[in-house]
């Protein structure tokens, strides 16, 4: 979807039909723990804007409206990381070491990221 700053991305999760597993099997994966919604968002929303340079937002639901949703902005978020998305962009382990396992697997770190990017039920 286009808007007037660049580009915006919308992704939503759920089961599709004929997917292989069950709507139990997807609601275990995502919310016997309360924080693999808030790390599975913030490491897919990171991803997106190393990879794809023209996304400016990333809006991340789930397909039952019930469940939290989050937008987050390229520069805001890129505010709440050590380095610019670039420096990530052609360091796989570095981009692990700084951005997996320093902020999205690191309670403060995440939690303060959602504090600039609540999210919204």
């Amino acid at each position: 979807m286009n808007d007037r700053n660049g580009k915006a991305l919308d992704v939503t999760y759920g089961v599709k039909e004929n997917a292989g597993y069950t709507e139990e099997q997807f609601d275990a994966f995502w919310f016997d723990q309360k924080d693999t919604i808030e790390k599975t968002y913030l490491y897919n929303a990171i991803a997106l804007f190393i990879l794809v340079d023209n996304v400016e937002q990333v809006t991340l639901n789930m397909s039952s409206k019930d469940e939290p949703s989050v937008t987050f902005k390229r520069k805001k978020l890129e505010k709440e990381l050590p380095h610019p998305f670039k420096k990530y962009k052609d360091d796989t382990a570095f981009w692990q070491k700084e951005l997996v396992d320093g902020v999205v697997k690191s309670k403060k770190k995440r939690q303060d990221v959602y504090k600039a990017f609540p999210m919204q039920k």
